[in-house]
């Protein structure tokens, strides 16, 4: 078991890597994705290895009407960890250290499919889910927590984007998300929506498969996060994206590259396979 310490670490990068809407293992759009939950690991220390050895500092670990973060973050998974690890767990945030010093910080990420559209919600309290219901029920009860991020994910994506909502419920949402799983002309979308808006874009992967963790980041300055508590890490994170200022930067072939703010720089690493992201050494 992994020795418990009493207070959150801060890292020793300068940037902190994140991908804060990924699911590990559930895919509901294919059939197979009864395989990937029969023959997939189901173990905190190969993912930790998983996340840190391809640059992540921060994983938002998605529920999407389940308790997906609980179970990866559960005393069972966290007793089973290695010795020489580390780890430290509040209402808000599960901090991972490896034996390298390696560390990884989890917070819950909710997915909620509303009436008009799909909402993430970052930075959630472990073991309370808000839930279905309709747009303004669920951002009503998100908007009472002042620690939570509110994102229109995937805004542009088919009919589980919040699409013509988004105006309607501008004023109520932190974000807009570029996500991986979309087409470059949702993404673009979404991308001059956040732009004419005034609101912030954080790229995500919405991974379905631990293969695919990471493939969409956003990157923060360490500098600009809170350490002392989950509740201020996770207040911190909110305040980093709603207190940025929207950029593009091209890259040499007109794809985004990045995007640069005051005190946040969202990178994009969308189809960017890192070498041995996905090789473990168990």
């Amino acid at each position: 078991m992994a020795r418990r310490i009493n207070k959150l670490k801060k890292p020793a990068t300068r940037t902190l890597e994140s991908d804060l809407h990924t699911h590990v293992y559930t895919n509901y759009r294919y059939q197979a994705s009864r395989r990937f939950l029969e023959e997939g690991f189901r173990d905190l220390t190969r993912l930790t290895k998983l996340c840190v050895n391809g640059g992540l500092g921060i994983v938002g670990v998605t529920n999407f009407t389940d308790w997906n973060y609980e179970f990866w973050t559960s005393s069972r998974q966290l007793g089973d960890l290695p010795a020489d690890w580390r780890q430290y767990q509040d209402e808000r945030v599960t901090y991972i250290e490896t034996e390298q010093g390696k560390g990884l910080y989890l917070v819950k990420s909710e997915e909620i499919p509303t009436d008009k559209g799909h909402l993430l919600l970052i930075g959630c309290p472990r073991g309370k889910n808000i839930g279905k219901g309709n747009l303004s029920e669920v951002l009503g009860k998100a908007g009472q927590d002042p620690l939570i991020t509110i994102v229109a994910d995937h805004p542009y994506m088919g009919r589980i984007g919040l699409r013509g909502e988004i105006d309607r419920v501008a004023i109520r949402l932190d974000a807009l998300e570029y996500n991986s799983n979309c087409s470059r002309a949702e993404n673009k979308k979404a991308e001059q929506e956040a732009q004419r808006l005034g609101k912030p874009l954080i790229a995500n992967s919405d991974s379905h498969r631990p293969q695919d963790i990471g493939i969409a980041r956003t990157n923060f300055l360490a500098e600009d996060l809170r350490y002392s508590c989950g509740e201020n890490f996770v207040g911190s994170l909110r305040l980093n994206i709603i207190g940025t200022k929207f950029g593009v930067e091209k890259g040499s072939l007109g794809l985004p590259a990045k995007l640069e703010h005051v005190g946040l720089l969202i990178a994009y690493n969308v189809l960017r396979w890192i070498p041995g992201f996905t090789d473990i050494v168990d």
